[in-house]
């Protein structure tokens, strides 16, 4: 996985191969290869994130009011009933796939047996869970052009993430799970003016 690639790229592996990097590296970008949005700041709040000693950033943005119902429907909810007191209800993207790590909470995430087995679209409910129970400190930054896909998947699609997503919060439910994990929202900044007329 990306993971252990990470944490190997600095040493001789027999899996991935010879060295890339003198020294081990410190932080690890996810990022869908597909966003038509994307630009440098992405990448530059996250890693000023990190500078301040977050552990787990993760980006939030702009999404409509039909966008993003499992998201809703099936992950907030379930972690809003499940572990009402943890930091997980307030995660605002909790399946956002846009995510920077230190080396300490690849190295967790590494360590547990419940995230290595995941390989489906449940691998963002369970590194969101994981990262709140090792009290991982997590901060999500706001992204104001939002996340444009240049691929978007059909409604089959949906119904295999519903059921995935649905599994792996199930496979969950009986996990303890600490309530002091240090998460920070900052607020988005104001939205523009409205414009007075069109271009």
């Amino acid at each position: 996985t990306a993971l252990l690639y990470f944490l190997n790229a600095h040493e001789d592996d027999a899996t991935f191969g010879p060295a890339l990097v003198s020294q081990p590296l410190e932080r690890l970008h996810f990022y869908d290869a597909d966003i038509e949005s994307f630009d440098e700041t992405w990448i530059t709040k996250a890693e000023d994130a990190a500078d301040m000693d977050y552990e787990v950033i993760r980006h939030y943005f702009p999404r409509s009011s039909t966008d993003a119902q499992i998201t809703w429907q099936i992950t907030k909810e379930g972690f809003s009933m499940l572990w009402p007191l943890s930091v997980l209800p307030w995660v605002q993207q909790p399946l956002g796939g846009e995510l920077c790590f230190t080396r300490r909470a690849v190295e967790m995430l590494v360590s547990d047996a419940r995230v290595m087995r995941q390989s489906d679209w449940g691998i963002d409910t369970l590194y969101t869970f994981v990262c709140a129970q090792h009290g991982m400190s997590m901060l999500e930054v706001y992204v104001p052009q939002g996340k444009m896909h240049a691929l978007y998947g059909g409604l089959r699609d949906l119904f295999t993430m519903l059921v995935e997503c649905f599994a792996a919060l199930q496979s969950l439910q009986t996990t303890p799970i600490r309530a002091d994990s240090l998460h920070r929202i900052p607020p988005p900044p104001p939205p523009p003016p409205a414009p007075a007329h069109k271009n």
